[in-house]
C-alpha cells in the first residue's frame, strides 16, 4: 500500500486550471470589500471603485475617458468563458499596470494590504504556469515564460546592451505570437550582436536565414523568399532562427569559459 499523500503533495500537484485561476484572481481583484477607506474603517471598496474615480488621472488610458472603454479596448474577457493562458496573463498585466498608475497618485483609499494580497496570488499563478514578470521600457511590465536558456543568454547580453536583453525576454510574450514585423526586428539586432562572432566562428544555418528571409535585406530576392510563406510559417521560421541564436551565444560563452579555465591551469602548472 502506498503512502497516503499529504495536503501539500495534493496541491503541488494539481494541474494548472486556467480558467479557474482566471475566475479566482478576477474575484479576488473585484471583491466588494477589498479596499478600505484611509478616514473611516467602516467602509470597503473594490478596486473597481478606486479605479473609476481616478481613471482620468491615469497615464496609460491614452484616449480612453472610462475603464469600462479601457477593459473593452483590452478586450478583457469575463471569468467562466473560453479562458486561454494569453488571456490570463492579459488580465495579470491589467492588474499590474492598475497597481503602478494608482501607486504615483494620492488617493483616499488603504489599499496597501490588498495589492499585496492579489501580488501574492499572481506570484503563485506565475509559479504554476512556470511564468514570470519582465519590466520592458516603455512597454511597463509583461508576462513571459520562464525559460532558463532564454534568461541565460539574456543575462549574457545585458553588460553589452540592455535594450536588447529585454527585447529577448519579451519575445516570447504572447501579443507576439504571430507579429513577425516584431520579432524580425528582434533578430535583426541579435544578429547585429553576434556579427563579430560568426565571423570567427561560422554557423552557416544562422547566416543563411539571417542574409535571405527578409531580416537584414530588403531586397528582391529576399522579398520572393518570404512571399511563398505564410504568417504562421515565417513565424515558425523565426522562432527557430531565435532558438538557434540563443544556443549558438551558449555555445561561444561555452568555449570562453573553457578557453579561460585553460589559461588558469597553465598559469597554475607554471
Amino acid at each position: 500500500m502506498g503512502s497516503r499523500k499529504n495536503i501539500w503533495d495534493i496541491l503541488e500537484s494539481r494541474q494548472v486550471d486556467i480558467s479557474r485561476e482566471y475566475s479566482m484572481l478576477w474575484d479576488l481583484f473585484n471583491n466588494q470589500r477589498i479596499v478600505k477607506s484611509k478616514h473611516n474603517s467602516i467602509y470597503t471598496y473594490t478596486f473597481t471603485t478606486v479605479i473609476n474615480d481616478f481613471f482620468l488621472e491615469f497615464k496609460s488610458r491614452g484616449s480612453i475617458i472610462s475603464y469600462a472603454d479601457f477593459l473593452d479596448a483590452l478586450k478583457i474577457k469575463l471569468p467562466r468563458t473560453n479562458i486561454k493562458l494569453a488571456d490570463l496573463d492579459l488580465l495579470i498585466e491589467l492588474i499590474l499596470l492598475v497597481f503602478d498608475e494608482l501607486n504615483t497618485l494620492k488617493t483616499r483609499y488603504d489599499y496597501g494590504t490588498a495589492q499585496r494580497v492579489v501580488e501574492n496570488s499572481i506570484v503563485s499563478i506565475l509559479e504554476k504556469t512556470n511564468q514570470k514578470i519582465v519590466v520592458i521600457k516603455g512597454k511597463g511590465k509583461i508576462i513571459v515564460p520562464n525559460d532558463e536558456v532564454v534568461t541565460t543568454v539574456s543575462d549574457v547580453i545585458l553588460p553589452d546592451d540592455e535594450q536588447l536583453a529585454l527585447e529577448i525576454l519579451g519575445y516570447s510574450h504572447y501579443s507576439r505570437k504571430n507579429d513577425v514585423e516584431a520579432k524580425r526586428k528582434i533578430l535583426n539586432r541579435l544578429g547585429s550582436y553576434i556579427e563579430p562572432r560568426l565571423k570567427r566562428n561560422k554557423n552557416s544555418d544562422i547566416s543563411f536565414v539571417l542574409n535571405k528571409y527578409f531580416i537584414r535585406h530588403g531586397d528582391d530576392e529576399n522579398k520572393k523568399n518570404i512571399q511563398s510563406l505564410s504568417t504562421e510559417e515565417m513565424s515558425e521560421l523565426y522562432d527557430g532562427l531565435y532558438r538557434e541564436i540563443l544556443h549558438y551565444i551558449l555555445e561561444q560563452e561555452h568555449k570562453k569559459f573553457q578557453e579561460h579555465v585553460k589559461e588558469l591551469k597553465i598559469n597554475m602548472n607554471g
